[in-house]
């Protein structure tokens, strides 16, 4: 069999006919390792609430970009080297592009031996195949059941031999590669795609096992139902806060949008230096920054949507109580990621010796200054 591609005409069972370099391009395999990282960590981190599924659709466009690659490279690739049994010749997940990308990128990390890149990456597939199978097997998600079945499962399911949804896909994914590590490095696609199928098989088990408790829980009088047209009314209201703050986030960081309001009404407010309120604002478009604006902007509408804040008053009100927060037990949250935020603006500016000479006053006003002033350009950006 053969087919045509941006590549000529090629063999179906050819591997060689694609090299790996000519289907993606790791220009900075650092910058690359550390967004991985980062989506992963991302996705942990929202995980631990009822009822979210991984977003890794999004994350494999920009993967696509990083790795200048395009879907219809990675499905000739795959189409090219891959010889299926005859029961896995319906099965479109070997050819899926977003698989594809993920493998490949795996084993350029593998080959560089950077193994906690090459972890990270298959942390992220399995996410995906997590999502997957639990779109398909609960569509619309009640967190009242979900968080029943949870409790209810066995000792020996592996959600609750690990503590956490998220603890047990990592475990998962870090035994899977283990055990085909030497296929990756060798590119044995006889093993790898055995790897694929088992990784995928073993979090569909466990997906199974606990939708069959979900859907028991359903059907118990004595957990707290929701009306089933209201859940889709529930889930669009997050996916609409996560939409928004990736939108304003990328006006932000990639755009360079400035908002001079929010800038003087956030200065007059605390009192911060002119200045260095400048400094701040002007330094604070950086796609560095993309992943902790995106995420303490989303941490932001959750309390606003949470408090019914409407009026530019209540976003400055939500903004000052998310900072006054001292004590959580949450790993990420609003006040930590927007210390993380303006302590590396004051690392970029070369100001770290000035602000350590500060007082605790004055660096509690130099924060503020920054989560006010990201409150209210959210505001404006929601209400113009």
């Amino acid at each position: 069999m053969k087919f045509l591609t941006s590549f000529g005409l090629l063999k179906a069972i050819d591997a060689k006919n694609i090299p790996r370099k000519d289907v993606i391009a790791v220009l900075n395999a650092e910058s690359l390792h550390k967004f991985i990282i980062n989506k992963v960590a991302n996705e942990l981190q929202f995980l631990s609430e009822d009822c979210y599924y991984p977003r890794v659709a999004d994350i494999f466009k920009e993967l696509l970009s990083q790795c200048q690659t395009t879907e219809e490279k990675l499905i000739a690739y795959s189409k090219s080297r891959y010889t299926l049994e005859k029961w896995q010749q319906k099965a479109r997940l070997l050819h899926d592009p977003q698989t594809t990308l993920l493998i490949v990128i795996i084993q350029e990390f593998l080959s560089h031996r950077d193994y906690a890149g090459a972890i990270a990456t298959i942390n992220l597939l399995s996410l995906r195949f997590y999502s997957n199978k639990m779109h398909d097997y609960i569509k619309f998600c009640n967190p009242d059941y979900f968080r029943t079945a949870m409790n209810r499962l066995s000792h020996n399911h592996l959600f609750s031999q690990k503590k956490t949804i998220g603890n047990a896909i990592l475990y998962l994914a870090h035994e899977v590669l283990k055990t085909f590590k030497t296929a990756l490095e060798k590119d044995d696609t006889k093993y790898i795609i055995a790897m694929i199928f088992q990784l995928r098989g073993r979090i569909a088990q466990s997906s199974r096992s606990f939708a069959w408790k979900y859907y028991e829980a359903s059907e118990d009088k004595g957990v707290t139902r929701v009306e089933k047209e209201d859940l889709p009314e529930k889930q669009t209201i997050d996916k609409k806060i996560r939409a928004e703050s990736n939108k304003i986030g990328k006006e932000i960081v990639v755009y360079n949008l400035i908002d001079n309001d929010a800038l003087d009404l956030a200065q007059k407010i605390t009192k911060q230096n002119g200045k260095l309120a400048k400094e701040y604002v002007q330094n604070l478009p950086n796609t560095k920054f993309a992943e902790p604006i995106e995420l303490a902007i989303y941490f932001f509408l959750k309390e606003v949507e949470d408090s019914k804040a409407g009026s530019k008053n209540d976003y400055i009100e939500v903004s000052k109580r998310l900072m006054s927060i001292k004590v959580t037990n949450k790993p990420i949250y609003y006040k930590q990621l927007i210390v993380k935020i303006h302590d590396q603006i004051i690392k970029d500016l070369g100001y770290l010796e000035y602000f350590d000479r500060l007082s605790i006053q004055s660096k509690g006003i130099s924060r503020r200054f920054l989560s006010l002033y990201l409150g209210i350009l959210i505001f404006n950006f929601l209400n113009t």
